[in-house]
């Protein structure tokens, strides 16, 4: 049994134009998400291509096959600009350009445009090299570790695969047979079907799970800092804990605190403590291992978890941030301020180590070097 051409072109323009449509209406509240305007008239120009294909036999040939074919590679190229703009990267116009020129290019070549099969070749080529630069695109920005990208760059990389397969069909079977042939055009509308539907959920996943990751990693910071938050340090540091007890490594906790923090806030004002608050953090994460957790407890302390390194290396680290500290040339309004900060340190092999006793301890020892004079380093007893 054939399926209804018309009925599947009718479906497609409907799911073109009715996402492009929502897509826009959601770039029009976002603000400055332009992907999703790339998106929006990708999914528009696809409606159009479609409707055209609906005229086919009626309007003329140069409309229905010449621009409509054209449209359908601007639109690949505009979702590959989306992609690139979703990545923070400049949009490149050139390939949304230079392939519609090409297929304009080959209908001006009678060869080409007067044979179904010659132009199938042509489109389905060019369509090949679109979706493959799509889906390296999507690929390329995998390290912000959104899973939606998996599935795209595969889904990208099926539809060039469908398209190859078509010109591997057309050469095989010749002109008689393709031209005319319903199945050929029919199962190639399904494939498109499925390919824009899924690349709508998935493109539409990418934006939920960074929005989703963004309020996460707000949830978690500190807002003026930008470490971790005393809640999220604590949720994370119990399950490093819990592994380091696994593989018998160290747990080691710094715990620091600004000396005479108060009479910075109240001699040059609360913006120069947030100075102050900013450069130690940078200080702080200088001196750490990228899998260290360092956060801002609150107020004026901050603490941070190592993992398997041992007391003689984690007591040096924590000196590091003192000397750094006291040596900074932290500016306020063209005036030097001078900050110095006290450090508590506390460990405990990972099988006994539990934050709560580690944290009493190395507070212990904070409050020692305050006692001692400020600006030291103290191991708990």
């Amino acid at each position: 049994m054939l399926l209804h051409v018309p009925t599947l072109v009718v479906v497609l323009i409907g799911v073109c134009l009715l996402s492009g449509a929502a897509i826009m209406l959601r770039w029009a509240r976002s603000g400055r998400s332009d992907y999703l305007l790339c998106w929006s008239l990708a999914l528009l120009a696809a409606g159009v291509v479609f409707s055209l294909l609906m005229l086919r036999g009626t309007a003329p040939d140069w409309l229905t096959i010449a621009i409509a074919n054209a449209l359908a590679l601007v639109a690949l190229g505009l979702t590959w600009n989306g992609i690139r703009l979703f990545d923070r990267r400049r949009p490149f116009w050139a390939l949304p350009l230079v392939l519609p020129a090409l297929w304009l290019a080959s209908c001006t070549v009678p060869e080409i445009y007067g044979s179904f099969a010659n132009r199938s070749l042509v489109a389905s080529f060019l369509v090949a090299v679109a979706s493959l630069a799509l889906g390296y695109q999507v690929w390329f920005g995998r390290s912000d570790y959104l899973a939606a990208r998996w599935p795209l760059a595969a889904l990208c990389l099926v539809h060039a695969t469908v398209s190859i397969l078509r010109i591997g069909y057309i050469l095989w079977h010749g002109s008689a047979g393709v031209e005319g042939t319903d199945l050929f055009t029919s199962l190639g509308l399904l494939e498109l079907i499925f390919v824009l539907f899924a690349l709508m959920i998935f493109g539409l996943g990418l934006t939920q799970q960074r929005t989703e990751g963004v309020l996460r990693r707000l949830a978690s910071e500190d807002g003026l800092t930008g470490l971790l938050n005393r809640t999220a340090f604590i949720e994370q540091s119990e399950a490093m804990i819990r592994q380091a007890g696994r593989e018998h490594a160290n747990v080691g906790l710094i715990l620091c605190d600004l000396d005479r923090f108060k009479s910075i806030n109240d001699h040059y004002g609360h913006a120069a403590g947030d100075q102050v608050l900013v450069a130690f953090a940078d200080i702080v994460r200088g001196a750490l291992r990228s899998d260290d957790l360092v956060c801002r407890l609150g107020g004026e302390e901050f603490a941070a978890l190592l993992i398997g390194v041992d007391d003689t290396v984690a007591i040096r680290i924590a000196e590091r941030m003192r000397a750094d500290l006291s040596r900074a040339r932290i500016m306020f309004e063209e005036v030097r301020l001078s900050a110095t900060v006290s450090i508590g340190f506390a460990s405990a092999p990972g099988e006994r180590a539990d934050l709560a006793s580690l944290m009493a301890r190395a507070d212990s020892a904070l409050y020692k070097a305050k006692r001692s004079g400020r600006d030291l380093v103290q191991p708990a007893a």
